[in-house]
């Protein structure tokens, strides 16, 4: 097999409205190829949410373990919907308790990023975070509103609230080396959730304080990406893989 190398910088800058009706400006970074594969690098900035913006964005607050990552594969391979191609990775949850709504199924449930890595090529992307097996988490999820979704009706799975703010991982000791105990877990902003008093949270924060997202329909989101592009699309934009979009 022959090996092969190059880099190549994009520096475009793209404003892409998603199903959730963020806008995200997002740049798509460093792509390199090793040993007969494509390293895809995706960067970009992620709209800010507080925990209490996780509460009442999320359909679905769970906290379980990882049992494994699923094997990664491309979303539309041969171009048979009307939807993005890129690369995804199934992440299996074993859930261990429901703090808000009705999961698909009480045991497992399946939790989709868009990263992974596949025979000829690998996405990275500082918008999603890493899961490993037997791993602790408290999990912000929401049911997919993307165009993958609308392809694909018959699939069962949600995405991370707020990409990778979505994650909160298990605790076991503080800043200064104490041990907290099994009831702390803390996302990338260390914020913090103690679960003794997290039902009480999430009651008090439902009652006070509204959606920061806005539900858009899918006109109104083709109306504001084609100001965007001006008249464009941001599907005619040449580069391999698409911007992460916030949840």
């Amino acid at each position: 097999m022959n090996s092969r190398a190059f880099y190549a910088i994009l520096s475009v800058n793209i404003l892409f409205i998603g199903g959730s009706g963020f806008v995200l400006s997002s740049q798509i970074g460093s792509i390199r190829g090793h040993s007969d594969k494509e390293v895809i690098h995706i960067s970009g900035a992620i709209a800010n949410k507080t925990k209490q913006d996780l509460i009442v964005d999320s359909d679905l607050i769970i906290r379980g373990v990882v049992n494994r990552s699923l094997p990664s594969k491309w979303s539309n391979p041969i171009g048979k919907f009307k939807a993005r191609n890129i690369i995804q990775t199934d992440i299996s949850i074993e859930i261990d308790e429901v703090f808000k709504g009705k999961p698909y199924d009480n045991r497992n449930i399946v939790v989709r990023v868009d990263k992974g890595e596949v025979e000829d090529a690998v996405v990275e992307s500082n918008g999603y975070p890493d899961f490993h097996e037997g791993e602790n988490v408290l999990l912000f999820l929401s049911k997919d509103d993307s165009d993958l979704a609308e392809a694909k009706p018959t699939e069962y799975y949600y995405v991370l609230t707020g990409m990778l703010q979505g994650k909160f991982e298990y605790l076991f000791e503080d800043r200064d080396g104490d041990e907290l105990g099994k009831h702390s877990y803390a996302n990338v902003h260390l914020e913090r959730i103690d679960l003794d008093e997290f039902r009480y949270e999430i009651e008090n924060t439902i009652a006070t304080k509204k959606p920061s997202r806005e539900k858009w329909d899918r006109a109104g989101i083709k109306a504001e990406n084609e100001k965007l592009f001006r008249g464009g699309s941001p599907n005619n934009f040449s580069a391999p893989t698409t911007t992460d979009l916030p949840r």
